[in-house]
């Protein structure tokens, strides 16, 4: 007996196995997914099952801010003429009602009579840990630039007042002793100068 040829949604799905991938089938004319590897509860909680037995579910999950990025690709997918890679990311909400955040590659896989794109094949990827690292980063800089705002606004005026008290002190008549005290005073302030204006220009590298 012939051994039964395995179907290519058995192979994709031992595809994404092994690559940690979501790999899917998108129906560009009608929004349906047509097959979603097992990979997919990895990344959403969903069986493959829910997002293909369910029309247009997929559209419902899409975070509220990154559904013009997938229109607009539907809208470049549509007008492919050459089978292009195409890459975005986006968010989906998963079935604990977080949401995760995915890389996307596609490329027109099949075509109609008429040569125009009909079943899209992509690949997905959890990037949720990558945004959450740039999301930090970003904090730390606007806190960086919060204490240059600071150092700028707040800080460096009182000490640019101090040296130009020095200096109007240096030019008059002083006792020795204060004349220790006063430089000792001028050094310290520009020191402090130094230091914020370091601060600041660090801040804004």
């Amino acid at each position: 007996m012939t051994p039964k040829e395995p179907k290519y949604q058995d192979i994709l799905g031992l595809i994404s196995q092994q690559i940690h991938l979501a790999i899917y089938i998108y129906n560009l004319p009608t929004k349906n997914v047509e097959y979603s590897s097992l990979k997919t509860k990895d990344f959403l909680g969903y069986d493959s099952n829910d997002l293909v037995k369910k029309p247009g579910f997929i559209l419902s999950i899409i975070h509220p801010e990154d559904l013009p990025i997938i229109l607009n690709n539907f809208e470049n997918l549509a007008k492919d003429q050459t089978s292009k890679m195409y890459c975005f990311r986006y968010r989906l909400r998963k079935r604990n009602q977080e949401y995760v955040w995915l890389q996307n590659q596609e490329f027109v896989m099949t075509r109609n009579s008429k040569g125009e794109p009909e079943n899209i094949l992509g690949v997905s990827i959890d990037i949720s840990e990558d945004m959450k690292r740039i999301e930090r980063v970003k904090e730390q800089k606007q806190q960086l630039d919060e204490i240059a705002w600071i150092i700028s606004h707040e800080l460096r005026p009182p000490v640019a007042n101090i040296l130009g008290l020095v200096a109007m002190l240096e030019d008059e008549e002083v006792k020795l002793g204060n004349r220790k005290i006063l430089d000792l005073l001028k050094q310290v302030t520009e020191k402090l100068d130094k230091i914020t204006y370091q601060i600041v220009a660090q801040t804004h590298k």
